[in-house]
């Protein structure tokens, strides 16, 4: 047990786990050892049996505003939120004056949905205690969810200036500037935010696709590479980094990365459109044209899909189709050159010289660099 807790006060939770195990087999009734395996199961992201001999513990001294305390953390790293949220507020009535459950209990309704509720009790934490920068940093993630964006950027750089290592504010406030239009300032908080914390999947994700924007193409995929790592049940990742290799024209990786996203968000149009895009460059049109078909069933009205499935019908041989999807894009997409082109194909290929004409014209004038215009 001792050795355990040695383990635990260097930061290395995980490996106190088996010599707590080990003890406890010995020692099944030590309350105090089950408690701190507990804590060390939460520090190492195992939340669930620490919620059980939370649970248990709390209802053999429901008189301590600690284990309630803890246990909410159990809960809100299970995201169990409300649950959580109540066992902060079983703390308080035990201890009203205890920041610590007061500040979760405010980051775990916000996580909740219940913004407002949330920025009492973290203004209440706040009064007590006015330079906990947790405190500050969750107001301000309080004022996200509320979409009060200038108080969030606000308390996001009161925590930086008193901390300016604070890597979840860098990720935050760059979050918020990006949102903005903010691009480039955004770009050293994602990386500030990394260097303090590497497994910020959000930061690597979001710095990845300002880099794709940029076309800093090879250290997007490294960024994109890490936040499948860190987070490999977030759709968007795969996705985007499809979209990425797409583009490299890596198409068989891309395909891998297309599938995974449907297979994490089946209903993403996004995804259904990527995939049929890379079908669509494998030759494998009839797969294709079911994932653009399931695009539109998804988001009707979808321009990009339009136009993607107008150039496969195109392929198809399929003039009439292709014509109605362009027609449909172009209403939806008028300043997109591509539309336009494509538009103007449909149309030469009906013989409709004249108004083809029209339409690269239209193409030329959105995009000059157009070579197939």
């Amino acid at each position: 047990n001792n050795l355990a807790l040695a383990l635990c006060a260097a930061g290395r939770p995980e490996a106190a786990l088996g010599h707590f195990a080990a003890y406890l087999e010995a020692n099944p009734d030590d309350d105090t050892a089950r408690y701190s395996h507990a804590l060390a199961l939460i520090d190492a992201g195992d939340c669930q049996p620490a919620a059980d001999i939370l649970e248990e513990l709390v209802e053999q001294q429901p008189d301590s505003a600690m284990l309630y305390y803890d246990y909410g953390r159990a809960l809100g790293g299970l995201k169990r939120y409300e649950e959580a949220a109540t066992a902060n507020q079983h703390a308080l009535l035990l201890q009203p004056d205890f920041v610590k459950a007061m500040n979760n209990l405010g980051f775990m309704l916000t996580l909740a949905g219940h913004s407002e509720k949330a920025q009492e009790s973290l203004h209440r934490a706040w009064q007590l205690e006015p330079e906990n920068q947790d405190t500050l940093f969750n107001i301000g993630y309080a004022y996200v969810a509320a979409g009060q964006t200038e108080e969030a950027e606000a308390k996001f750089r009161a925590v930086l200036e008193r901390n300016p290592d604070h890597a979840r504010a860098h990720l935050n406030l760059g979050l918020i500037l990006e949102a903005q239009g903010k691009e480039e300032d955004a770009i050293p908080h994602f990386r500030r935010a990394i260097e303090e914390d590497a497994s910020l999947a959000l930061a690597h994700h979001n710095l990845a696709g300002l880099l794709r924007k940029r076309g800093e193409n090879d250290e997007a995929l490294h960024h994109y590479t890490v936040a499948l790592r860190e987070d490999p049940e977030n759709p968007n990742t795969p996705k985007n980094c499809g979209f990425l290799l797409t583009a490299m024209g890596r198409m068989e990786e891309a395909q891998t990365m297309f599938e995974k996203a449907l297979a994490l968000a089946p209903e993403d149009a996004d995804a259904h459109v990527g995939l049929g895009d890379v079908l669509t460059a494998h030759g494998i049109l009839d797969e294709a044209q079911t994932h653009y078909e399931t695009a539109l069933r998804l988001k009707p009205g979808y321009g990009i899909a339009l136009k993607q499935y107008g150039f496969l019908l195109m392929r198809q041989g399929k003039t009439a189709a292709a014509l109605e999807r362009f027609e449909q894009a172009v209403e939806i997409m008028p300043d997109d050159a591509g539309i336009h082109c494509g538009y103007a194909d449909a149309l030469f290929a009906k013989g409709e010289t004249e108004q083809a004409e029209k339409q690269y014209q239209r193409a030329i004038e959105l995009y000059p660099e157009f070579a197939l215009a």
